[in-house]
């Protein structure tokens, strides 16, 4: 678990406390340290976030739209599950924005590599929500809803492109470590 791993990150030692002479217990971080180009996350910073406002305007929009596609149980899970990792990566995303030059292990897990995690997790949902519709929409046909079901369609291959895009620009975004 994350817990563990993140335990070994840090030494704790017990210090006296001037003030009131009491023990206190006191936690220095021992891991690594990354230097991030700044200059590259400034570049990033507008895509990411504009990725993100378009995941979930296309999440809410999908949501809006009543379509018979939205209904059937092999389209549903994968929008459903969708809004995992659109939130987390919009996290993610503003935690990549907010970066500073040098950062520890924690902040990197968070930001960068949790921001990568989320993309792809995006690119697959979003896949498989557009490919599950074209199959409905193939086999049950659209009821005389074709604008709708498009429209749904087009809300997971606009998530599934998004998290692409994503993935693809983070993949630039190499932290350095520092030596200690």
């Amino acid at each position: 678990m994350k817990r563990e791993k993140y335990k070994q990150l840090f030494e704790v030692t017990w210090e006296k406390n001037e003030k009131t002479g009491k023990p206190r217990r006191v936690a220095r971080y021992v891991g690594k340290r990354y230097a991030v180009d700044l200059a590259q996350r400034d570049r990033l910073r507008p895509w990411l976030l504009g990725e993100a406002a378009v995941a979930v305007a296309a999440f809410l929009a999908g949501g809006l739209i009543n379509s018979m596609g939205s209904h059937c149980p092999w389209v549903m899970p994968f929008y459903g599950l969708s809004i995992l990792p659109i939130l987390y990566f919009t996290l993610a995303a503003v935690r990549v924005a907010r970066l500073k030059s040098v950062v520890d292990e924690i902040a990197l897990d968070g930001s960068v590599f949790s921001a990568r995690r989320c993309a792809a997790g995006m690119l697959v949902l979003g896949g498989l929500w557009t490919a599950a519709d074209a199959v409905f929409l193939l086999y049950y046909g659209s009821a005389g809803q074709l604008g709708r079901e498009l429209a749904f369609l087009a809300g997971g291959l606009a998530i599934a492109v998004a998290g692409g895009l994503a993935l693809r620009q983070l993949k630039a975004l190499q932290p350095q470590e520092i030596p200690q």
